[in-house]
Formats: structure tokens, sequence, C-alpha cells
């Protein structure tokens, strides 16, 4: 492990789905925890230099604005991510990122677009 590394925290995702939209993902919330609740071994940062641990963060994606495309599949208009927690300085960090989906429909692909022969590096 290099001078610079970081242990990775206990990760932990819920995900809110809607039903009434085909079960698409509305919410997501991703948690990283120095002590978190599920971490099966408490024990699990013993003998692990301080500086290598990260300090706690919360990622929020929330979709507020959906919309059905004509084949029936609903699709994101909106994305909104959430990002709290501290930096590598220990600074607290707060950051928002706002996403919006236009979809062309019917789509339009260019000739062998997906023509595995026709990939960088073939």
């Amino acid at each position: 492990m290099s001078s610079t590394s970081w242990v990775p925290l206990p990760v932990r995702f819920l995900y809110y789905l809607d039903p009434a939209r085909g079960y698409l993902c509305r919410r997501q919330v991703m948690e990283q925890r120095r002590d978190a609740s599920w971490q099966k071994d408490k024990n699990w940062l013993a003998g692990v230099d301080p500086k290598k641990v990260p300090q706690d963060s919360t990622t929020v994606t929330d979709i507020p604005e959906v919309a059905q495309a004509p084949n029936g599949h609903w699709y994101p208009q909106t994305i909104i991510q959430s990002e709290s927690g501290f930096s590598r300085d220990k600074k607290p960090v707060k950051e928002t990122r706002i996403t919006q989906v236009y979809l062309q429909v019917p789509p339009q692909f260019p000739d062998g677009i997906f023509d595995v022969d026709k990939l960088p590096g073939q």
C-alpha cells in the first residue's frame, strides 16, 4: 500500500423504486461510514493508520422529473446528485450537480455504430 492509499470505507446503497413508473429508481442513497452499523467486523480499523481512513460521506441521487417514452419505458428527465462529506484536508464539502436528459425519439444511430469490429483498437 502506498503512502497515499486510502482504506475503503463500508458502503451502503439504498434504492427507492417507483412501482407506478415501471420500478424506475427515483432515489439512490450511498453512505460511506467509518463506524457503519452494517459493518459486521466492528474492529476492522484496528491497526490501520488513522491518516489513511477517509471521512464519512453521503451521496444522494434524486430523480424529481420523469417522462414516458412512446414505447412505454420511463426515463429520468432531471437527475439531481448531492454529495456531502469532508475533503482530504477535512474541510466540509457539499456539492450538487443537475443533469437534464433529452430523449431523441425515435433514436437515430449512424450505420455500424454497434458493430464490434469497428470499435477503437480493433
